[in-house]
C-alpha cells in the first residue's frame, strides 16, 4: 500500500511471471499513472516481450501505449471487434469509423480545422495526407506542384514514430478544377500515400 503506482505494476507484473505465462494480459496497465512512468511501463512490457518471447495483450484505450508497443491491433466498439491487424496497417488504412477517428492524427485533424474555421472556395478541397517511412523524408507539397501543377497549402504536420517507424500526417487544400484534383489524386496515391477527403469540419466525405 505504500508503493507507488509504479512501483506496484512493477510488483504486478512480477507476480505474474513468476507464474512463467506464455501470455501475460495487462488490462490498463497504465491509466493512472503519470507519463514518465507510464513510459517506464511500457518499455518494460517491450522488453519481456523482447527477450523472453512473451505474448503480451495489452487492453488500453490510450492510442500512444498502442503505437509505441503493439505490433498487431484489434479495435473494440460495444463488445464488438471491429477492425483488427497489422498496427502499421491498420493506424494507415483504418477502415472503421471508431478506428479513423483516433489513427493518423484525425483528433488534430480535425481539431486544427475547428479552430482555423476555414471556408472552402469552389476548386478548393482538403485533404487528409498519412504516409510512411519511404515519404517522410520527402517535400510531398512541393513535388505535387512540380508533377502536377496545382497550389496546395499545408493547414496542419506532424511525424510520429510508430512502432518505431516514422509516420507522417499532413492536413493541406488543394486548389484545382475537377481534373486537376483527380490527377492529385492519382498522383498522391501512386506515391503510396493514403489519402482522405474532408469537409470543412473533419468530416471524411
Amino acid at each position: 500500500a505504500q508503493l507507488s503506482g509504479g512501483q506496484q505494476q512493477r510488483v504486478a507484473i512480477a507476480r505474474a511471471l513468476a507464474n512463467d505465462p506464455e501470455i501475460l494480459l495487462s488490462d490498463e496497465a497504465t491509466s493512472a499513472l503519470d507519463p514518465q512512468t507510464t513510459i517506464q511501463i511500457l518499455d518494460l512490457l517491450k522488453k519481456l516481450n523482447r527477450e523472453l518471447g512473451l505474448t503480451i495483450v495489452l487492453i488500453t484505450h490510450e492510442m500512444a501505449a498502442v503505437k509505441k508497443i503493439a505490433n498487431k491491433v484489434a479495435v473494440m466498439e460495444n463488445g464488438r471487434v471491429v477492425e483488427n491487424g497489422n498496427l502499421r496497417d491498420v493506424f494507415l488504412a483504418p477502415k472503421a469509423e471508431l478506428t479513423q477517428k483516433f489513427v493518423g492524427g484525425s483528433l488534430a485533424v480535425v481539431d486544427t480545422l475547428k479552430s482555423l474555421n476555414i471556408s472552402l472556395a469552389e476548386n478548393e478541397a482538403l485533404y487528409q495526407l498519412v504516409y510512411s517511412l519511404n515519404n517522410v523524408a520527402k517535400s510531398i507539397i512541393i513535388e505535387l506542384y512540380r508533377e502536377v501543377g496545382v497550389e496546395a497549402s499545408m493547414l496542419y504536420g506532424n511525424v510520429e514514430v510508430l512502432a518505431a517507424e516514422p509516420v507522417g500526417t499532413l492536413l493541406v487544400t488543394v486548389k484545382g478544377d475537377a481534373d486537376k484534383q483527380k490527377a492529385t489524386l492519382k498522383f498522391l496515391k501512386d506515391e503510396g500515400v493514403t489519402v482522405t477527403e474532408l469537409d470543412e469540419r473533419g468530416n471524411r466525405l
